[in-house]
């Protein structure tokens, strides 16, 4: 069923939000094909952050943090990147499948060790050490955490 509005925030009329941040259009035309794909499933994208001065992946997170604080606590919220997000099915059936899980969050995993791959000379490590030691194994090859895609 629908949950009430809470503050400025969202819940959606199928218990579910669709987040993304986006300070700015981009270079190319990835943000717009992204934004069609949205408009063509039917998602109602809310896009935080845009106009605002891009000044680092924590921004992108704590606009998402301030926003999932705005809304009910029984929505369920889906956070997508702006920029290499084609969406391809509608909400209902992503929350359904998200449900099906039995789990309270999932995070998107990928196969590069990004940007800790060039973090090791920072850390004065061994080449390779933050990436290949300190990340736990993996079942599948997607060992490595992904901010830019998460449901909960």
């Amino acid at each position: 069923g629908a949950l009430p509005l809470t503050g400025k925030g969202r819940c959606g009329k199928d218990g579910i939000v669709a987040l993304t941040y986006a300070s700015h259009k981009g270079r190319d035309d990835r943000f717009c094909r992204a934004v069609e794909s949205a408009v063509r499933e039917n998602v109602p994208w809310e896009i935080l952050g845009w106009g605002v001065k891009w000044e680092g992946l924590s921004q992108k997170l704590q606009a998402s943090l301030d926003s999932v604080r705005e809304l009910d606590p029984n929505c369920i919220i889906t956070f997508s990147d702006a920029f290499d997000v084609l969406w391809a099915d509608s909400l209902v059936s992503m929350r359904d499948k998200f449900i099906a899980t039995k789990k309270p969050l999932l995070f998107a995993g990928e196969c590069g060790c990004w940007p800790q791959v060039i973090k090791d000379k920072d850390k004065g490590l061994p080449k390779g050490t933050i990436c290949n030691k300190l990340y736990p194994e993996s079942p599948t090859p997607y060992r490595f955490l992904n901010s830019g895609a998460w449901i909960g």
